[in-house]
């Protein structure tokens, strides 16, 4: 089993297969999957994992696979270019060309195109009215103007996990010299991934703090991370 990315409709009943079966996934899927884990408790571990490198072919059975890396809002998702008996079929995972990393649609055209016999494509926009999508580019000049007209507070909802946009609040808020204020969730979150990227923004930032929940600390404790709870204490 091979999974594209971390998203729930992906990877959410992977633990119920068989432990005999190895899974794979890239080193931000399962980092993003074990901080979840923290927090859903009625999550089932997924068994017997490997970890797959971007780029670099695996051989599995009569299969070669490859993993690319695409732009998606969940950080390290993959398209997976799977090869045998000469012919070559292309999964596209989640995929998009509007987020912080949409130059890698067309790294992808670029060292695919004319080499895929069969494309296999997510089709979870289909139907949607057409016309321009706004770049996460565009929606951190909105969340700007709306920052700067907000004397106040400033209040977003987003998951903890859709990395893009927890990146777009937080340089809009350091452009407005605002503090961003973020869950417990959210800053394990953001610490598990750090190991993909030293570019992604941390709770210890001087212009982050961190709000606590009474849930996340129980969840935290439960989970063995009592330390997580003292070093963000201070903040």
């Amino acid at each position: 089993m091979i999974l594209s990315h971390a998203h729930q409709d992906h990877t959410g009943l992977a633990g119920y297969v068989h432990e005999s079966i190895p899974k794979y996934a890239t080193r931000g899927t399962w980092a993003l999957h074990d901080s979840l884990a923290v927090f859903l408790p009625q999550l089932v571990s997924i068994q017997n994992r490997r970890t797959i490198r971007v780029g670099k072919p695996v051989r599995i059975g009569p299969f070669t696979i490859t993993a690319h890396l695409v732009d998606h809002s969940a950080p390290n998702a993959v398209a997976l270019e799977v090869e045998a008996d000469g012919h070559r079929l292309l999964y596209s995972g989640d995929i998009r060309s509007h987020g912080r990393e949409g130059g890698l649609w067309n790294k992808l055209v670029d060292e695919l195109a004319g080499k895929v016999d069969t494309l296999l494509m997510e089709g979870t926009t289909v139907g949607r009215p057409q016309g321009p999508r706004r770049t996460e580019a565009h929606l951190e000049l909105e969340f700007v103007e709306l920052m700067r007209s907000q004397r106040h507070m400033a209040v977003v909802f987003c998951s903890s996990h859709n990395l893009d946009r927890i990146v777009t609040i937080y340089r809009a808020a350091k452009r407005t010299g605002k503090t961003m204020v973020i869950d417990l969730h959210t800053a394990y979150t953001l610490m598990a991934l750090r190991p993909i990227s030293k570019a992604i923004p941390q709770w210890n930032r001087d212009e982050i703090r961190v709000v606590s929940w009474d849930y996340h600390q129980d969840r935290l404790r439960r989970a063995g991370r009592p330390d997580f709870l003292e070093q963000t204490r201070p903040k």
